[in-house]
């Protein structure tokens, strides 16, 4: 069984342009109850991807409110994204090489209509415990969390 990230996704995403503030960052994602926001471009396609993390880190290291600092001084420099049309599996893989715990999910126009986070493949993966030709195993999980939270600090967005 290939499960599809459609399936699986999160279709209500909290979205913020680059010249937004960090504060209006923050307000979305509490409103959303998430921590992250996929930055756009004015066509609806994502460009980057700005995290709870990145903000704090940013905030401490300007030390000016999140008002004054706009979203692309802390968001990332490039944004991993999956297709709706991709397997759960192809997903997870993503997440692993790019040590990233949620990728933007584009539509065939490369418009944005979802996100899919590592939560959403290890529920997967609680589901279909035991199934034969399950999506994702848990094994597959485990081994993606560690990638991702394996330390890959980088001072590039403070230079």
């Amino acid at each position: 069984m290939s499960t599809r990230v459609d399936a699986v996704m999160t279709r209500t995403v909290a979205t913020v342009l680059a010249t937004d503030s960090l504060a209006h960052a923050v307000k979305r994602m509490r409103r959303l109850s998430c921590g992250s926001c996929v930055v756009m471009d004015e066509g609806l396609r994502p460009i980057a991807v700005v995290t709870d993390r990145d903000i704090c880190l940013h905030a401490e290291w300007t030390n000016r409110p999140l008002s004054d600092l706009a979203v692309q001084a802390a968001m990332s420099k490039r944004v991993f994204v999956c297709r709706a049309s991709d397997t759960a599996r192809a997903a997870l893989e993503q997440m692993e090489l790019h040590q990233v715990r949620r990728l933007p999910v584009v539509g065939d126009d490369g418009r944005l209509c979802g996100v899919v986070a590592l939560d959403d493949l290890a529920r997967l993966a609680r589901e279909q415990q035991g199934w034969i030709g399950a999506a994702v195993a848990s094994s597959e999980i485990g081994r993606a969390l560690g990638a991702v939270v394996r330390p890959h600090w980088t001072d590039e967005i403070y230079e």
